[in-house]
Parts: C-alpha cells; structure tokens; sequence
C-alpha cells in the first residue's frame, strides 16, 4: 500500500460497507479508490459488482489503468486465474463519471423517466444555437442551476428540455 494518511488507510480498507470519498483536487482520491478496488477484488470481489463514480473521465481513466497494473503485479507474483479474468473485465466495469452513470440510468430507465428513448446529452452551450429561439426561451425561463448549467434534451414534441434540480 501506498503511503497514506489515516483517513485514506481506513476508506481503502474499510470493506464491509460502501465508501464515499470526497476531498480536494490533488489529495489523494484515485489512490484511495484504487487501493480500496484492488484490495477487494484480491479478496474475492467481482469488479464487475462494483461501481466506482469519480467527477472527471482522468480520474476513471486513472483508476481503470493503475487497477489493472496493481492486479497485473498481483498475478505476476502469484499466478490466479480469477484475477486475470478480472483484469480483462475492467474495460468494462461500472467505473465512470457521475455524469455518464447518469446518463446510463435513464436511458435504461428512460420509460421511468417519462423521457423520450432518443434523447441525446447537450452540455451547457452546445446545440443552443440549433434550437429556434433557445436563447430567448433560456432568458426568459431560466435554469435552477443557471444558463452555466448541464442541459438535457431530448426529441419530443416541441423540442422540449429537461432541466435538472
């Protein structure tokens, strides 16, 4: 394990219960997350049981690589079958942004959602300048989280959006 504070050694190896991480840029987070992964996975977790949501694709992109090189290093002192399957199952393992875990869960659930199966993602500016009278609807409206805000839109009737809380 790498050189860790107290409260990163106790959310690393704290198993028996789910585990939400949050500090500052720079802290520490993926090594944390990393740790806390590998160290399951070596005990008999299934990564493919996991989900492990980060705020930025570098910091999945940093957990999906430094996982696979801790569980190589793993199989390389001590050959295990189950860990390379494990190893090939990262790819695909429920390791993403909050935004596209998100994303995935209405298009699963998009009938639960009261959502049209064919939405698609536009953030903050992008598309607005594709929709008649965006802007003036975006003024006159308003978003709860302001015009800075992540939209959804979707091709219903009327071109109708979805903003959220």
């Amino acid at each position: 394990m790498k050189r860790m504070t107290d409260a990163q050694r106790v959310a690393a190896l704290t198993w028996d219960r789910n585990v939400g991480v949050s500090a500052g840029a720079g802290s520490g987070k993926t090594s944390v997350m990393v740790e806390r992964a590998v160290g399951l996975i070596t005990h008999g977790a299934d990564i493919r049981e996991m989900l492990i949501m980060t705020f930025t694709v570098n910091a999945t992109e940093g957990i999906r690589s430094r996982s696979q090189e801790a569980l190589a290093e793993a199989v390389a002192k001590k050959p295990d079958n189950r860990l390379r399957r494990q190893i090939s199952a990262i790819g695909s393992a429920g390791i993403s942004t909050i935004h596209a875990f998100c994303l995935d869960l209405v298009r699963e659930f998009f009938h639960a959602a009261g959502v049209d199966p064919m939405f698609s993602l536009v953030g903050r500016f992008s598309g607005l300048c594709c929709l008649p009278g965006s802007w003036k609807s975006l003024w006159r409206i308003g978003s709860p989280r302001g015009i800075r805000g992540s939209m959804i839109w979707w091709t219903a009737a009327a071109g109708s959006g979805l903003w959220p809380n």
